[in-house]
């Protein structure tokens, strides 16, 4: 495959789980089969054990499948029954599109009543809501619980035994492992829009004024012009949209629409002449103008797009501050007022903000009114380019090239609850099949009505009739009547959406991409006919890409997620070239910010062979000359099972090596890059590269403590000493590394901690609040604020500043972050987020406000003694012990930073939360806290990182018995030494009466700190022997 990778990571595959999907080369019958497809969690899959016995007396044979692993293809259709123990709405939709097509050849589905969401699985939900057992050439049998399961019900569910596999008419949904994304441009600020010139060469625009090229040829961008933008003001501002005229071969035009500094305020529509990759500055010629004010923000709007028959589309924002109207609608029709009154201009017949415009560009450079515009092309109505009007920020939207649809995104306002103000606020998809009126600033979602609010008194007014809304606001410059309201074609709060659940939680940020058809010449890697049709919405705001599906009369019928593993950091744009591909923009995490991850990239469908994964693992990386480094491609892998592999590594002076696992000795002090290439059985490869820096050793840590490493039983106080040796520097002991070039700190963390989480802001800090920054990090906080790098909202510095000292401020911010609302810092507004608890907002402040909080405690001496007994009765917290030094380098050698943890916790492991498992499966019924893991057959084990059992004699294992074992208690591996040995009876009863119960295991001494293994047999090689919940460790 061509690598277009401007970073010397060449090729960047799509880090998925592998899928097959095997076209079915089958007999003409059905095997006496059961498959049994669980999630694992999920309440029904505790039950699978008894569902597969009962099966069994029927005659079946069974297997079970789990949602998350490889997906049956076809090859499901040899089975007789499919039963799906797990949430409906999980599947993807390529077990979605396997199980349409299975059922379609005569198969028969066993699923759960009652769960599957109408737009999630419009198929299954069809097949719910026509109420017989016959469907779509198959059978599909609804059950309520478990017990329903019984082998009678199941044999009387079957299909019969031919498969009639021409009636498979779904289509098979794409293996994700076939997607590749290609970074092309890592160096972007602030991109907005991109188009693709006929040649594949990308245009695209940076919001403080850069036009840029992206050549695919000579993979390099330049930039064309650097235009003088007005950002100030309304700072939303700037460089806004851009388009290619679809006669570009014969005109050479290209459309930019943007904000000129100086002179009225503005933004202009203008039209420049491209030639040989040189923009021809000179040929501007000002198509349109929007007049805006810029006394404040916001809501520029600023999408091109061409659609059928020439016409270029334009959409606008309502140049409206929401900000001081409480996150409701701006209707401030008090004098002086009309920068935060949205209906001098969305609600504005006579205006062109809040709107999506249709015009036909002329040769001269200007435009003419199409037919078929909302308002008569002799503006008595209204201005003749509007044909759609009542839109809040129509930031991104498409026009449907076949059928002349437009849809867009419209970013909505910002209140998180319903009040006498308004509802609470939503972001929309919109369809306008026909010119129209869609609601804002009267209504949004489905028409829900904000009342007429008086803000010179505060007074709650009517709200509006949809059917006859009409503006009489004194900024109102057009007709008093409006068009009808038209509803949202879908709509979403900041919490779950009842309707759309699948679009998530969190801020919002709704942008529309294009409608694709997969062209008649579309290349190798263009996407594939699944998605003819489909609509690409994108969620700005919550970093995700999903497409919508429709009915033969365009409505709406299914919302998939595309590629949900991967990463895309804010997606603001995307376009399809002529050949299928994909071309995306992301914004990068923070607004109005140079952003390191925003970045410009392809998306190639790989049809037939793909490339491999290369992975690279090296025992080191670093250490004094000569360097030995074992290296291994063990982890590389082929989506294509069949595939073999040959492996070839290079080093930076041209010395090869042949083999998955090879051995290199480095002589030299300096850097070197190894180059990992791995090739397939039909000639495609890929690379990785690894870095290696011979010449400095990295130090050595040794925490020598007289208590137990991994546990403390009660308050104790044990002696400590820290000693650290460098092969270049020297040694604690012979005072060649002083104690002062050592930072050993100490402190208690309230709650569960992963030491693996608690990272650098440990070392730095000791008191930060290490569960709020990570409940922060997976939240969507960081896409208005960082730490300390300017965004739209405050740092969370800053904060911390004001806030630090005020004790009543930890339930302020918390309900704040909760409610939303009307910011404290200038101009910004908080997103709500009612999704959240006030528990969890008050860990998230108590991490900001710790960020300026003196550290409790400072660098302890090298040697000396530590007192546990903070923990009180609950065992809940964890002393951590941290250690780092960094060494003086060795000449041209950078210094290596080395570093030690030790956490020190309650006595007590939950085998949910092993470190290393096999052949187990976790559980957690309902969906609540309590975990344990079920199914433990001979040969399952799980392992632990690192435990110490220095002073344990006893270990005590909870467990549930089944057909009983034996657990050996194995230190290092599991195949190591064995330490302890119990044996579990079998339960003699029903299955429902089995009761936890703790298994004692007397263990022998191990000398050192190792990885602990907790391994099951049985001597007639059983399944299903028991389930563990924890593991106790006592003195």
């Amino acid at each position: 495959m061509k690598q277009h990778l401007l970073e010397k990571a060449s090729l960047k595959l799509l880090p998925f789980v592998f899928i097959t999907l095997i076209g079915f080369s089958c007999s003409e019958s059905r095997d006496s089969s059961l498959l049994v497809v669980y999630e694992k969690n999920h309440a029904l899959a505790a039950s699978i054990n008894q569902i597969m016995s009962d099966a069994t007396t029927q005659g079946l044979k069974t297997d079970t499948v789990s949602l998350t692993s490889d997906r049956r293809g076809d090859n499901l259709w040899k089975n007789k029954g499919v039963l799906l123990l797990a949430n409906t709405n999980h599947l993807t939709p390529q077990w979605q599109t396997d199980i349409e097509r299975y059922v379609q050849t005569g198969g028969a589905l066993l699923a759960l009543r009652d769960t599957v969401n109408q737009y999630q699985w419009p198929w299954l939900f069809a097949a719910e809501e026509a109420g017989t057992q016959n469907y779509d050439g198959g059978r599909v049998t609804f059950f309520a619980t478990a017990t329903d399961l019984t082998g009678e019900t199941i044999s009387s569910s079957l299909a019969e035994n031919a498969i009639n596999k021409d009636n498979a008419k779904s289509l098979a949904a794409p293996d994700v492992s076939r997607f590749t994304k290609i970074i092309l441009d890592a160096e972007v600020n602030e991109p907005m829009e991109l188009d693709i010139l006929p040649d594949g060469k990308l245009l695209f625009i940076e919001r403080e004024g850069n036009l840029k090229m992206f050549d695919p040829e000579s993979n390099e961008t330049k930039i064309l012009h650097t235009f003088k933008v007005n950002t100030e003001g309304n700072y939303e501002d700037g460089m806004l949209g851009l388009a290619v005229d679809p006669n570009y071969d014969q005109n050479n035009w290209i459309y930019i629409y943007y904000s000129p500094l100086g002179g009225a305020s503005r933004q202009n529509l203008s039209r420049f002449t491209l030639l040989a990759d040189s923009l021809i500055v000179g040929s501007e010629k000002i198509v349109l103008e929007v007049g805006v004010q810029r006394e404040t923000c916001c809501h520029s709007g600023g999408g091109v797009v061409f659609g059928p028959n020439g016409h270029l589309y334009l959409s606008t924002g309502d140049n409206t501050n929401s900000k001081e109207s409480s996150g409701y609608s701006p209707l401030d029709e008090r004098p002086g007022r009309g920068p935060f009154d949205s209906q001098k201009g969305s609600s504005n017949t006579h205006d062109l903000r809040g709107k999506i415009l249709r015009i036909k560009p002329t040769a001269e450079g200007s435009y003419t009114i199409p037919d078929g515009n909302l308002f008569p092309k002799d503006g008595s109505q209204g201005r003749p380019e509007i044909y759609v009007m009542g839109c809040r920020n129509p930031f991104r939207f498409t026009v449907d090239m076949k059928t002349g649809y437009v849809y867009w995104g419209d970013v909505g306002p910002d209140s998180g609850r319903d009040s006498e103000k308004g509802p609470q606020s939503y972001d929309e998809w919109n369809q306008a099949r026909t010119p129209g009126f869609y609601g804002w600033p009267y209504f949004e979602a489905n028409n829900i009505a904000f009342p007429m609010v008086d803000f010179a008194t505060d007074e709650i007014g009517p709200k509006q009739d949809p059917a006859h809304p009409i503006n009489e606001s004194p900024n109102n410059t057009g007709s008093r009547e409006l068009p009808p309201a038209r509803p949202a074609m879908i709509w979403y709060p900041y919490g779950q959406s009842d309707i759309w659940p699948m679009l998530g939680t969190g801020s919002r940020s709704a942008m529309s991409g294009p409608m694709y058809y997969k062209p008649a010449n579309a290349s190798k890697a263009g996407f594939p006919e699944y998605y003819n049709g489909k609509l690409f919405i994108y969620e700005w705001a919550r970093s995700w890409i999903k497409v919508v599906s429709f009915d033969e009369d365009w409505n709406p019928t299914q919302i998939e997620s595309f590629l949900p593993d991967e990463t895309f950091v804010k997606p603001i744009d995307m376009e399809f070239d002529k050949n299928g591909v994909m071309y995306l923009l992301e914004y990068g995490s923070n607004y109005f910010a140079n952003n390191v991850d925003a970045r410009l990239v392809r998306i190639e469908y790989t049809e037939g062979n793909r490339a491999p994964v290369p992975e690279v693992a090296t025992d080191k990386t670093r250490g004094a000359v000569p360097l030995t480094v074992n290296f291994s491609a063990q982890g590389s892998f082929d989506y294509d099972k069949d595939d073999a592999l040959i492996f070839s590594w290079t080093t930076k002076d041209g010395k090869k090596y042949e083999g998955r696992d090879v051995s290199i000795t480095f002589d030299q002090p300096g850097e070197q890059e190894v180059e990992l290439t791995v090739t397939d059985s039909r000639g495609e490869s890929a690379s990785a590269f690894v870095k290696v820096i011979a010449g400095n050793e990295p130090s050595n840590i040794v925490f020598d403590y007289s208590g137990n490493q991994s546990f403390y039983f009660g308050k104790e106080t044990n002696n400590y000493k820290v000693i650290v040796t460098d092969k270049e520097d020297g040694s604690t002991e012979d005072g060649s590394i002083t104690e002062e070039a050592i930072s050993v700190n100490f402190s208690y963390l309230e709650g569960g901690y992963d030491l693996a989480n608690l990272g650098e802001d440990f070392f730095k800090n000791p008191a930060i609040n290490v569960k709020g920054k990570n409940m922060i990090a997976n939240s969507d906080c960081l896409s208005c604020h960082s730490v300390d790098q300017k965004s739209i909202g405050p740092t969370y510095i800053e904060i911390a500043k004001r806030y630090a000292d005020d004790p009543s401020s930890r339930d302020m911010l918390a309900g704040k972050i909760i409610e939303g609302g009307n910011g404290n810092w200038g101009h910004s507004l908080m997103a709500a987020h009612p999704q959240l608890t006030l528990d969890e907002t008050r860990v998230m402040v108590d991490y900001i406000l710790s960020l300026v909080k003196e550290s409790p405690t400072t660098s302890l001496p090298l040697k000396g003694s530590i007192t546990l007994d903070k923990q009180g009765t609950e065992n809940q917290g964890a002393y951590v012990v941290g250690i780092r030094y960094t060494d003086k380098g060795n000449g041209t050698i950078s210094a290596i930073e080395s570093s030690k943890m030790i956490m020190i916790k309650a006595p007590v492991l939950e085998a949910e939360n092993y470190d290393f498992f096999n052949d187990v499966q976790q559980q957690r019924p309902n969906g609540g806290d309590f975990a344990f893991l079920s199914n433990i057959n001979d040969g399952s084990y799980i392992g632990y990182k690192s435990i110490d059992l220095k002073g344990i004699s006893k270990i005590s294992v909870t467990m549930m018995a089944v057909k009983g074992g034996t657990i050996k208690v194995v230190s290092g591996s599991p195949t190591g030494k064995v330490i302890g040995t119990v044996d579990v009876p079998a339960f003699e009863g029903s299955w429902r009466d089995r009761q936890w119960a703790n298994a004692d295991i007397s263990i022998d001494e191990v000398g050192q700190i190792a990885n602990l293994y907790f391994v099951v047999s049985h001597p007639d090689k059983e399944t299903n022997l028991m389930s563990l919940d924890k593991i106790s460790f006592f003195k």
